[in-house]
């Protein structure tokens, strides 16, 4: 199978919890035998040393070139669904649809990501990792008396749409919003 995994975070080095399980993932797809490439969005900056490193570990790597400054904030100062996606990004997403033998399956970590699964068609699996807990995050931080950080986002699937709101939220805690 041919495996696509659209990140914002580097998989090397492995120095923080995401970039480890995210290069787990991927390592584990590569050692069942599919073949991996990294559409990296270059959020990060991460060292020339990283990107050899990850260069050599899968089969292909594309870098997309991204200024943070140009990033939206749909929510005032949370990100919502899709903010992180620049031009330079759609642009890249398109051309990998665009390839000849094309993906089986799509890999987006980040819900801030998931519009690049719009490029791709019908007969592609397509996957959102969400391994950190953006859900509920604003409220837990209300009841701790914190600010809100601007990475957080504490509706991400209910701003899509009102069915996957209540697909979402049923049986989850503040689902009264």
């Amino acid at each position: 199978m041919r495996v696509l995994a659209v990140s914002p975070t580097p998989t090397h080095p492995q120095d923080a919890g995401n970039r480890a399980r995210i290069h787990a993932l991927l390592r584990g797809l590569k050692a069942a035998g599919h073949a991996v490439h990294l559409c990296l969005l270059l959020r990060e900056n991460p060292s020339p040393a990283a990107l050899a490193a990850m260069r050599a570990e899968w089969d292909e790597v594309t870098e997309v070139p991204h200024d943070r400054g140009r990033e939206r904030r749909s929510l005032g100062e949370l990100h919502a669904v899709d903010d992180w996606i620049t031009e330079e990004a759609e642009a890249a997403f398109a051309a990998l649809a665009a390839r000849r033998p094309g993906f089986d399956l799509v890999l987006v970590e980040y819900v801030f990501l998931s519009r690049a699964l719009e490029h791709f068609g019908p007969g592609v699996r397509k996957v959102i990792d969400t391994h950190d807990v953006f859900g509920w995050r604003t409220a837990s931080s209300r009841r701790r008396r914190r600010r809100r950080r601007a990475g957080w986002t504490a509706r991400i699937w209910c701003w899509r749409s009102r069915r996957r709101r209540r697909r979402c939220c049923a049986g989850a805690p503040g689902r009264g919003w």
